[in-house]
């Protein structure tokens, strides 16, 4: 199994099996699955990602083709691979998964040094920032700072609405990493005097040269916005019609002079805004992240950001990876092709640490997979540019995946021909030998709309089951648009628009909510918004000191009849089962945004092509767009070579013709969205499993770039099973299925006298001392009570002894010595001969390094002490400082200190 690679996954080409195959492969070579990294770009992709490799390992030889695969990876015959299996699968299902968002990942890096940041690393994740308090915050911040005049002239200048501002400063936002090698440098309003002069002195050699007045007019206007409508600007010479038979060197020199102006009043204004522009950023920056830490609540971007600058203004790098690097032996990446820039730059030190190739490392592994031809995300930030940039830099060879697992050969074919001439470099993909039929159609419409409706007809009319329809828009509100029209055409059909969905706007759910309030509160309020909500007659019972998730599932069960099993429900008692108490969820309902799962298989389904990406359907109706091209322009215009930022430009009337930097940059802005849109009917145009219909305009329409013509191949096959009922909870209760409980064998060492608890003391000694923001008496009830909840086993006697135990420890004055000076970092990760080891704490000082670790109790003293010199050696090996170790028994009345 190559230690490098990246592979090129076009669309149904096993990039899942691939992913799944090479995790569940490292596993099988003894790599421990706490030690595998794998990063996907959405919650789906993950859980998806997660199953798989769980299945694998469990029923591999249920599998051939997995099985076959990991034969071929490992390069040991089929029997290996399952003596390996039934030795790996204890090991896997006991251990901890890092398979997740690279959102999520990332999330975890600023916890570990949130506070080096000012934020606590409790902090919460929100979609969204806190909009009314971030506004109120900015424009104060503004005005403190003498900036309400700039604000002003800058959104008039601009045109801008408030929230047209604020919407730029979040796209900026996004770009925050990529910014940070541009400068603008504070310029003077510029004046278009000499514009206007220039134009002046070209209509006064005209009119003495007796010029026409269809001649004169373009230069007669008296304002600059006047003059920037005519066409005259687009000419490279006056040398042509009108002006051919007035033409000479001196009106040449005249035009010249005036495209001069304007280019040099273009530069200053540009130059005069951005940095206006860049000078309020600056503040909204501030008060977004201020906002955030007041809050506690950070988006993901906030998110990104702050480890970013935390790599690159605050924490020294090398340290940073020092301390991840011994949590991280393999990397595997999802959907390459949609990491922006800031997420490459955090991940790139990690993969340089992995493929260093020395000692133990070279027993570590990098693996990315993507496609080019999908990356659509380029208005978020993603780069495509970056999968190859990637292969480059770390020296990873590409290989492809050709064959089209996914679609039938008709639409594989059919995809072939359309990309074959339009997508650089694009290689057609092949369909296994035993897999036939298929059917595709283009048809030409005047009225897309109507042609939708039409299709759908045909395909329901033809057998086929609802469920496996889906209907592909150019935008959201094209969706809104043909699911109206489905509904009104077909009153019986469901269609689902997979739009964003909080759990909270789902009726069941608010009536659980309504419950949950009625039990606490007992206002008659609450008791008839559950009645109106649930159409039930019984009044709720109440169960006041509960926590949340035990209310919930008690209204679940006995009041409303719901079926547990069901999607929407399990994921709100997951979002509920995260709070303390009840008080905690009722008085954060505000903010509560948890998403709902998508029921995919629920009626036709209507979405735009860029929430299609990832997903399969087995007849896909890729729709025309319903009016006419969105004629909205950015006021900026990014210039870039590769996924490197390069350049800001303020978009102006006719600069293009007297700026031919700017002019290039336009050029290559116009060539990545055209590159975009045909990424994006790539996407559309392979989500079909077994069919694929193009609904075209006969006019102005989308397609046009891809030259399709009417066409009809193959035949809609009907489908084998009946369409099954939507879920209908409220109005018809069901037969609650089984959640399960935890249930667990206790062990030798459990039944052992004494045994389970001492342990659970000594790792909510570890966690709670890991937790603490700072090492201060106040902090310690909280820490403690954080706790709870996962320490139940413990007796109240061992919460009053732990913390006086921490109280005693952080008041003694060789820790606080030792902590006081210098940056402290927690349970401390490290890789060493081959062993993985976890230092208590260690504290980085100019001069040196200072290894601290704690017991709880002196059993094994000779084991410790050997423990704490081999973690010394360890530190001494990697920092090249001189290092010290300190080994504190913590005990109830007294700290005992041994220096080693």
């Amino acid at each position: 199994m190559k230690p490098k690679l990246a592979l090129e996954a076009s669309a149904g080409s096993g990039k899942t099996f691939a992913l799944s195959v090479r995790y569940v492969a490292l596993v099988l070579q003894g790599a421990h699955p706490s030690k595998i990294v794998a990063l996907t770009f959405t919650k789906k992709a993950a859980n998806e990602m997660k199953e798989r490799v769980k299945g694998i390992l469990e029923d591999l030889a249920s599998k051939p083709a997995e099985w076959e695969a990991l034969s071929a990876l490992l390069e040991c015959d089929k029997e290996a691979v399952l003596a390996l299996q039934k030795r790996a699968l204890p090991k896997f299902l006991n251990a901890a998964l890092s398979i997740e968002t690279i959102d999520a990942y990332v999330a975890r890096i600023l916890r570990k040094f949130s506070l080096h940041h000012g934020i606590l690393p409790d902090f919460s994740i929100g979609a969204q920032p806190e909009m009314v308090a971030l506004l109120e915050a900015f424009l104060i911040k503004v005005e403190k700072e003498g900036k309400q005049e700039a604000l002003v002239k800058f959104a008039a200048a601009l045109r801008l609405s408030r929230n047209d501002i604020f919407s730029l400063f979040g796209m900026l936002y996004e770009k925050e990493s990529e910014l940070a090698a541009l400068t603008f440098p504070p310029t003077p309003y510029p004046s278009d005097h000499e514009v206007l002069e220039a134009a002046g002195a070209l209509y006064a050699f005209l009119e003495k040269a007796k010029a026409t007045p269809r001649s004169l007019s373009p230069f007669a206007p008296t304002t600059l916005r006047g003059l920037l409508e005519k066409s005259f600007w687009a000419k490279e010479s006056l040398d042509y019609w009108d002006y051919k038979k007035l033409h000479t060197p001196e009106l040449e020199r005249a035009f010249e002079a005036l495209k001069d102006a304007y280019g040099a009043y273009a530069k200053q204004r540009e130059g005069f805004l951005l940095g206006e522009l860049m000078a309020l950023f600056e503040i909204y920056k501030q008060v977004r992240m201020g906002v955030a830490k007041e809050r506690n609540e950070l988006t993901f971007t906030d998110v990104t950001n702050s480890v970013y600058r935390l790599l690159h203004e605050g924490l020294e790098r090398d340290f940073l990876y020092f301390r991840l690097d011994g949590m991280v032996e393999h990397l595997l990446i999802d959907e390459f092709q949609d990491t922006n820039v800031a997420q490459y730059e955090i991940l790139a030190p990690l993969v340089e640490e992995i493929i260093a190739g020395v000692g133990v490392k070279e027993a570590r592994s990098f693996f990315y997979v993507g496609d080019v031809k999908q990356s659509i995300y380029r208005f978020r930030g993603g780069s495509g540019a970056l999968f190859y940039e990637a292969a480059s830099r770390f020296d990873v060879p590409v290989e492809a995946l050709r064959t089209n697992y996914r679609s039938k050969p008709e639409v594989v074919a059919f995809v072939n021909e359309v990309f074959e001439n339009v997508l650089p470099h694009y290689t057609p993909q092949a369909t296994p030998s035993h897999v036939l039929g298929g059917m595709v159609q283009v048809v030409q419409v005047d009225s897309p709309l109507e042609g939708v409706v039409e299709q759908v007809g045909v395909l329901l009319k033809k057998g086929v089951r609802d469920e496996e329809i889906a209907v592909l828009t150019q935008t959201n509100d094209d969706a809104s648009a043909i699911k109206e029209a489905l509904q009104e055409a077909y009153p019986t059909l469901h269609v689902n628009t997979h739009a964003t969905l909080r759990l909270c706007d789902i009726p069941f759910v608010q009536a659980l909510i309504a419950c949950a309030k009625y039990s606490y509160f007992q206002a008659p309020l609450f008791w008839h918004e559950t009645l109106a909500l649930s159409q039930s007659e019984a009044k709720p019972r109440i169960f006041r000191f509960e926590g949340p998730l035990e209310i919930v599932f008690r209204q679940m069960v006995e009041y409303l009849g719901l079926d547990g099993s069901h999607l929407w429900i399990i994921a709100f008692l997951e979002a509920v089962g995260r709070y303390e108490d009840i008080e905690a969820f009722l008085f954060d309902l505000e903010r509560f945004d948890a998403q709902a799962p998508m029921q995919e298989s629920v009626g036709v389904k209507v979405l735009t092509v860029h929430k299609s990406k990832g997903l399969e359907f087995g007849y896909a109706v890729v729709c025309d767009r319903l009016k006419g091209e969105n004629t909205h322009r950015d006021p900026l215009l990014f210039s870039y070579e590769g996924s490197r930022l390069t350049g800001i430009s303020y978009v102006q009337k006719q600069r293009e013709h007297v700026d031919a930097l700017y002019g290039l940059a336009k050029t290559k802005e116009k060539e990545r969205q055209k590159e975009d849109q045909l990424n994006a009917h790539y996407v559309a145009l392979t989500r079909g499993r077994t069919g694929l219909v193009v609904v075209q305009k006969s006019q102005k329409s989308v397609f046009e770039s891809l030259g399709l013509t009417p066409c009809a191949r193959g035949e809609i096959l009907p489908s084998s099973q009946s369409a099954h009922a939507p879920f209908e909870p409220l109005q018809k209760p069901l037969k609650l299925h089984s959640l399960g409980s935890q249930t667990k064998e206790k062990s030798q060492e459990e039944k052992e006298d004494g045994a389970m608890e001492a342990r659970l003391f000594g790792q909510a000694l570890h966690e709670a001392l890991e937790w603490m923001p700072a090492f201060e008496p106040s902090w310690v009830i909280p820490a403690l009570l954080r706790l709870r909840g996962r320490y139940g086993a413990l007796g109240e006697m061992a919460w009053k002894g732990l913390e006086k135990r921490i109280k005693g420890l952080i008041a003694h004055p060789e820790f606080v010595a030792l902590v006081g000076e210098g940056v402290v970092h927690k349970e401390q990760p490290l890789m060493y001969q081959g062993e993985q080891k976890q230092v208590d704490m260690l504290v980085e000082r100019d001069d040196k390094v200072i290894v601290i670790d704690y017991k709880s109790g002196r059993a094994g003293e000779e084991g410790h002490k050997k423990q704490v010199l081999a973690y010394k050696e360890a530190v001494a090996s990697i920092v090249h400082k001189p290092v010290e170790a300190r080994l504190f028994y913590v005990g109830e009345n007294q700290i005992e200190i041994i220096s080693l």
